[in-house]
């Protein structure tokens, strides 16, 4: 974990009760991939291929998301923004059933895709690590980083920012489980039996 998330007050644990306020509000929640779904290393073949890594919890947090929505794609509130037009991303996103955006601009194409154009910025919680997450980061109402993210983000956040929420779990090693588990926990309320 980067040393100067533990000394900063602007930096606080995701999943802390002072959060939950703003966590209820949230709509939708956008995640990076590179570097969110993956330890943002890339494995590359004597033939020029790209093998990236990902965690199967992340991909079994987003199943259980699924199975509690019906499978219903366009209903479920979680979506990837990737600036990375490698397509080994979107079969991965297509494989574990989350939609997939390739942008160039994220900040903008929050305002124009389908999925985010009619929700506000401040009803959007974003899951980055790096300088292309930045302007993203930077607007949305729940910023939400890896505790491996770029000292860049670090720095540039702590300025202009007085709260960011740092996953437990680095990019790659649960942290797409752990947001999702955690918005599923305080948005879809627990199932209740008759007895």
């Amino acid at each position: 974990m980067n040393e100067n998330l533990l000394n900063s007050k602007n930096f606080k644990m995701f999943g802390s009760k002072q959060m939950e306020s703003i966590a209820k509000k949230i709509k939708i929640v956008v995640f990076d991939f590179d570097g969110v779904f993956t330890d943002n290393s890339v494995y590359t073949t004597e033939d020029g291929k790209e093998i990236i890594k990902n965690s199967k919890y992340d991909s079994m947090g987003i199943s259980k998301a699924n199975r509690r929505q019906n499978f219903e794609l366009n209903k479920v509130p979680y979506i990837v923004f990737s600036s990375e037009t490698n397509p080994t991303v979107t079969k991965r996103c297509e494989k574990i059933k989350i939609d997939h955006h390739t942008s160039g601009d994220k900040l903008k194409d929050l305002g124009t895709h389908p999925k985010t154009k009619h929700i506000n910025l401040d009803d959007i919680a974003f899951i980055g690590n790096d300088i292309n997450d930045m302007e993203c980061l930077l607007h949305v109402g729940m910023p939400i980083i890896v505790p491996d993210s770029s000292s860049d983000v670090f720095d540039e956040l702590n300025k202009k920012l007085s709260s960011v929420y740092v996953t437990k779990n680095s990019g790659g090693n649960g942290a797409v489980r752990e947001v999702i588990d955690y918005f599923e926990r305080i948005k879809i309320p627990p199932l209740t039996y008759n007895l």
